[in-house]
């Protein structure tokens, strides 16, 4: 998922010139890495509703979607 690819640019990384992370406008792969690691690790003791039929049918309405 996301935490392997972030690990994947992370790796990748190091073969550019190093930017100091106060100059960057993007939080670094580490800084991904650990913040979704923390995320996932939240998620794990919710519970999740799934959406009804209508509700889905409504934003696929709203997303250009045409009715079949």
């Amino acid at each position: 998922g996301m935490i392997s690819f972030f690990e994947k640019i992370q790796k990748e990384d190091g073969k550019t010139t190093a930017i100091p992370a106060y100059f960057s406008t993007h939080p670094s792969p580490e800084s991904r890495i650990e913040r979704l690691k923390i995320l996932a690790g939240d998620s794990r003791n919710k519970t999740f509703r799934p959406l009804a039929s209508y509700d889905w049918k409504k934003i696929q309405k709203a997303c250009g979607k045409k009715s079949e």
